[in-house]
């Protein structure tokens, strides 16, 4: 958690941030926790806890979600080399927002972050949304060439939502692409949603890039996927964002039962 002072539009002071930790990805081939996502929520106090899609947004327009973005990389590198200390090697996510990738000086701060936290870069995953790199498509995907050139993982967040150009995949230096969870949620059920599920799943396979399903909550859900060949998958199925104690405890917990379960 942090103090500090919103600008403008926000309240002052600056409200109580709480950092949690989503499962990011678990690969539904070999059933492990390879990856977590760092969350941020505003803990305000009478609303209790805002979510991002709520304070972000402004946030974005006033500019204060590159000072909060910094914020969040520096603690999640902090954590992750915790968590590394203890055996414990997971990729961390980490949004990064059309403001904060047109700063110039964006590349400098994430690999000076990394170096101060001595985490390797191949330890790092960067989520962007198909939206964040339109304002300037050169100069976005010459830095995020620059990123994914040190080693740090590129993905990109809410794929099916935005302009889903294959001109833009083309360029853009890519690893991974994330299923938007309102095309998850009524899989199976609703036949456009599976169908668009099925197609992006296709398209990763084709250009030879990881998918994650995001927003899994069911096991008929999870079958599914595992069956059409998505490789990695999130979702309160398998648990809700954790403190980072509770996190390392499901960690533990959630590999004891694979083991068991092959036993």
């Amino acid at each position: 958690m942090i103090a500090g002072r919103w600008r403008r539009t926000c309240p002052r002071p600056w409200p109580t941030k709480n950092f949690t930790w989503s499962i990011n990805q678990i690969s539904l081939e070999s059933r492990r926790v390879i990856g977590a996502e760092a969350l941020i929520r505003w803990e305000h106090p009478l609303r209790g806890l805002v979510p991002p899609d709520d304070f972000i947004p402004i946030a974005e327009a006033n500019g204060i979600i590159v000072e909060i973005g910094q914020w969040v990389l520096d603690q999640a590198c902090a954590q992750a080399a915790h968590w590394a200390d203890q055996g414990t090697p997971l990729r961390i996510a980490v949004n990064l927002s059309a403001v904060q990738l047109r700063q110039a000086g964006i590349v400098g701060d994430i690999l000076d972050t990394l170096h101060r936290h001595d985490i390797p870069a191949g330890r790092l995953e960067l989520e962007v949304t198909e939206t964040s790199f339109m304002t300037n498509l050169s100069d976005a995907v010459a830095k995020l060439h620059r990123l994914n050139k040190a080693g740090i993982h590129i993905a990109v967040d809410d794929f099916g939502t935005g302009y889903s150009s294959l001109t833009y995949l083309k360029q853009m230096p890519v690893q991974h692409l994330k299923i938007d969870k309102q095309f998850i949620r009524d899989l199976l059920v609703n036949e456009d949603d599976t169908r668009i599920a099925n197609t992006i799943i296709d398209l990763g396979k084709s250009l030879n890039l990881s998918v994650v399903a995001e927003g899994v909550e069911t096991a008929e859900q999870e079958y599914y996927l595992t069956q059409r060949g998505c490789k990695l998958a999130q979702g309160y199925f398998f648990s809700k964002p954790l403190l980072p104690d509770d996190f390392e405890r499901f960690v533990e917990h959630f590999h004891e039962q694979l083991v068991e379960n092959n036993v």
